[in-house]
């Protein structure tokens, strides 16, 4: 009986280890499919970033000790964000480091982008963006708490234009009104 019961247990220990095979390569096959997916949706969602005519930044805000928003750290930026701006090369550099006057000439942007990253409530604004002498429009959001995302558009000439064309409009009023 004994050399049965080998012959038994060896069976056994032969179905039991094509079972368990059988189940690795299914799921890894799966998990590898699943794996193939993400990683071209992933490319979908890249070429969409790089070829958006706005600029995107994605970006941790740095506090100082009373919680106050002190400068922000960019995770990532597409490549309009480097067009509409021309700073290059600034994924994982500090604000600071990047465009070291922004607080002083821009101090509400730090207020802006730390009550979004701190409520999690988005805004748009437009703002005249002294440090790199161009008109924004901005719309931020938070996507997780402390991170904000801020997509951007230049204004400037569209805004020029608007001026020039309302004192035109101004200068017609008053020819209008010394006749």
């Amino acid at each position: 009986g004994s050399e049965l019961d080998v012959i038994i247990g060896a069976w056994l220990r032969f179905f039991v280890f094509m079972g368990v095979a059988g189940v690795v390569s299914y799921l890894s096959e799966h998990l590898s499919a699943d794996k193939k997916a993400l990683q071209e949706s992933e490319r979908k969602y890249r070429t969409l970033f790089n070829n958006m005519l706005e600029g995107f930044a994605y970006c941790r805000m740095i506090y100082d000790p009373d919680g106050r928003p002190a400068d922000w750290v960019y995770l990532d930026v597409n490549t309009a964000f480097e067009r509409i701006t021309g700073l290059h090369n600034i994924r994982g550099k500090r604000v600071l480091e990047v465009i070291p006057d922004i607080r002083r000439l821009t101090p509400e942007l730090f207020e802006t982008y730390g009550r979004v990253a701190t409520t999690g409530r988005p805004e748009s604004f437009e703002i005249d963006f002294l440090p790199l002498k161009m008109r924004l429009k901005v719309s931020v959001f938070s996507p997780e708490k402390d991170h904000f995302v801020a997509v951007f558009e230049d204004t400037t000439r569209r805004h020029a234009a608007e001026n020039a064309l309302r004192v035109s409009e101004e200068r017609l009023s008053l020819a209008i009104q010394a006749t």
